[in-house]
């Protein structure tokens, strides 16, 4: 889990950073350690480590604990449906710095 990427990595293709989360998040699946830690929450704690610019990591927390408060009553949809908190990050990275293609 101590991968990075750098800060022109993420400006260029900021997919990687969460393909390598997604990597880790298949072996904590595997290993079944979701008795310790939900792949949620790992995965949500994970990415912004991997994202070396302060401010998206800093603003990315923010918006992960407010929607938590906030939203995470209602159904979150998107790739990664059984990782709401996750999914709500990705897309939130997504509108920040423009959608991946």
């Amino acid at each position: 889990m101590s991968e990075s990427s750098t800060l022109d990595e993420c400006n260029q293709k900021p997919q990687v950073p969460w393909a390598r989360v997604d990597k880790h998040l298949k072996l904590w699946v595997d290993m079944n350690l979701e008795e310790y830690m939900t792949q949620d929450q790992l995965s949500t704690i994970t990415l912004p480590s991997h994202i070396s610019s302060r401010n998206i990591r800093r603003d990315g927390m923010r918006h992960v604990f407010e929607f938590m408060f906030l939203e995470l009553n209602q159904n979150a949809a998107g790739e990664y449906t059984n990782v709401p908190l996750y999914t709500e990050l990705i897309r939130w990275i997504k509108d920040v710095l423009g959608t991946c293609t």
